[in-house]
């Protein structure tokens, strides 16, 4: 199996071709340390540390709110990084 150090992926299961991981993370929240959230894109739902696969997850965030306003974070944050893909383009072009 393999050794349970931080970070360490250590096989849970092997099924034909297809190997299954768990990740382990000790150490990775302190007594003195916030807890940190997820936001599922599959569920809509606020995740109180990573519960489901990262495929469906963003984050990490600091508060519940901010979790909740995940969709919202991403699309300005696209917004902003379209926009200078466009201006940059004008560049090119001139």
């Amino acid at each position: 199996m393999g050794d349970n150090l931080p970070g360490i992926r250590t096989p849970l299961a092997v099924f034909g071709m297809t190997q299954f991981y768990l990740h382990h993370s000790y150490g990775r929240l302190g007594m003195s340390e916030k807890p940190e959230f997820w936001f599922n894109i599959r569920t809509n739902a606020v995740e109180s540390g990573p519960q489901s696969l990262s495929l469906y997850r963003v984050g990490p965030f600091e508060t519940f709110e901010t979790a909740l306003l995940a969709l919202e974070t991403i699309e300005s944050r696209a917004r902003v990084i379209r926009e200078e893909d466009e201006e940059e383009d004008l560049d090119w072009k001139n």
